[in-house]
C-alpha cells in the first residue's frame, strides 16, 4: 500500500498481484490469495486526515469484460478469488479497482447489499484499462488500444478513456466523465 499526496486529495494505491498460478492453454485465470485479501486488510486499517481515494490495481478482471469465459472458448480468465477480493475492497472502502488482461476498456461497478445485518459498503467502480499495446489480433473485433487518465479532486474523480493509435491521427475520446465517487475521509 501506498499514499500519495496530490494537491486536493489524496491517493491510496494497493497493487496485487494476480498472476500467481501459471497459465496453460485452457486457463488464463489469475489468483491473488491470503497475501493480496490481507493487503487489502492493512488498506482498511489506514487513517485519513484529508479526503482520500483508494485504488485498487491488478493484472486480471473482476469482473466478466468480454465472452472469453464462454464455454468452448480457451477457458477462465477471470481472478478465481474475485468474490473475495471485492468483498474485501468493499470493507476497505476501495473507490476503484482497475485491471488490464482483456485489452478492451469497460466501466463497471460492484456494490453488494448486506446479509445479515452487516454494514452496506460503498460501491467500488470497477475499470478495465484496456491495453496501449495489444497487437490487433488480440484486440476484440473493432477495437483499437486503449489508455485511462484520472483527475482526483477533493470531491470527484474524472476519468478519460482514449483510444491510442499509431497512426498519427488523434485516437477517439471512449469515455469522459466524472465518477460519482466520495473520498473515503
Amino acid at each position: 500500500m501506498r499514499r500519495i499526496h496530490l494537491g486536493e486529495a489524496d491517493l491510496d494505491v494497493c497493487v496485487l498481484n494476480s498472476c500467481t498460478i501459471a497459465a496453460t492453454e485452457w486457463t488464463e485465470y489469475g489468483y491473488v490469495g491470503r497475501n493480496g485479501l490481507d493487503a487489502i486488510a492493512d488498506l482498511a486499517k489506514q487513517k485519513t486526515e484529508r479526503p482520500t481515494f483508494r485504488f485498487l490495481a491488478l493484472h486480471h478482471h473482476l469482473l466478466p469484460v468480454a465472452n472469453v469465459e464462454a464455454p468452448k472458448s480457451k477457458g477462465v480468465t477471470l481472478t478465481l478469488d474475485a468474490s473475495d477480493i471485492l468483498a474485501a475492497a468493499q470493507r476497505a472502502r476501495v473507490n476503484v479497482a482497475l485491471h488490464g488482461h482483456q485489452h478492451k476498456p469497460k466501466i463497471a461497478m460492484y456494490h453488494s447489499l448486506p446479509l445479515h445485518g452487516d454494514l452496506a459498503g460503498a460501491p467500488i467502480h470497477v475499470i478495465a484499462n484496456g491495453s496501449t499495446g495489444a497487437k490487433n489480433e488480440r484486440l476484440p473485433p473493432g477495437e483499437r488500444n486503449t489508455y485511462c487518465l484520472f483527475r482526483l479532486r477533493a470531491d470527484a474523480i474524472d476519468l478519460w478513456i482514449r483510444e491510442l493509435r499509431l497512426d498519427a491521427v488523434a485516437g477517439a475520446q471512449v469515455f469522459q466523465g466524472a465518477l460519482p465517487i466520495a473520498p473515503v475521509a
